[in-house]
């Protein structure tokens, strides 16, 4: 992306009052961004084939004729639009769900009622520094300063080894992220993601990025790398 271009985001909510005060928030925290709004499904994935989406907040229940959720959408933009950084909205706080988010490719989870000292300005203020937002009921409370943000490295991620996080952290599969680094899927699944697993001790690539999370770790997106034959 241009650092000059405006950035674009898509909010989906089939409420417009829920819409319009969320679209509010955004302009505050980014007063420059085009915001794109869609009431449903349709519209949503309208959007993503004819803009370039660089953040995606999604209502996960959305009401109507067709069955479809935001995590359709979800999931629709994983395929489709990768580099779209995508938030899950909702009106509750389910930790099953959420962990179905973040398994889907999700990079946060923000419920519509804020509550306490919980502020959807602070929610953006982490999402657009490049943090996995997650409910407060689901954080560890012993971890402060949650909205700084801290790099890969301070945790000993570096190199390829960083790419490699930054596409688990978007839901990619191990061929893929394979494709996107020219490595073999077996090197991606054996060497790199089984060391980031026991790094960060857990178990999966979901309970990595809820730790990825949990630790205020911003991951940036890899630079691209040279298309072979063409000199830079």
């Amino acid at each position: 992306m241009n650092t000059t271009d405006p950035m674009q985001i898509l909010l989906l909510d089939n409420e417009g009052q829920v819409r319009a005060g969320f679209r509010a928030a955004l302009k505050e925290a980014v007063p420059s961004a085009r915001i794109h709004e869609a009431a449903g499904y349709g519209q949503a994935i309208a959007i993503l084939a004819n803009a370039r989406i660089d953040f995606a907040f999604l209502d996960f229940n959305l009401t109507g004729e067709h069955e479809e959720t935001g995590l359709d959408v979800l999931r629709h933009t994983r395929l489709h639009s990768p580099d779209t950084r995508v938030v899950m909205l909702s009106g509750y706080v389910d930790k099953r769900l959420v962990d179905c988010c973040i398994d889907a490719g999700a990079l946060g989870y923000i419920p519509k009622a804020m509550e306490g000292d919980e502020v959807l300005p602070q929610a953006l203020q982490a999402v657009f520094q490049g943090l996995i937002y997650l409910p407060k009921a689901l954080r560890d409370n012993q971890v402060e300063g949650r909205l700084l943000a801290k790099a890969p490295e301070e945790f000993g991620v570096n190199g390829r080894l960083r790419e490699t996080l930054y596409y688990v952290c978007q839901g990619y599969e191990s061929k893929i992220i394979a494709d996107q680094m020219g490595l073999e899927e077996g090197t991606v699944r054996k060497d790199y993601v089984s060391k980031l697993l026991r790094l960060f001790k857990v178990k999966n690539r979901t309970q990595l990025v809820l730790e990825v999370a949990r630790l205020g770790i911003a991951v940036p997106k890899p630079k691209p790398r040279p298309t072979p034959g063409i000199d830079g």
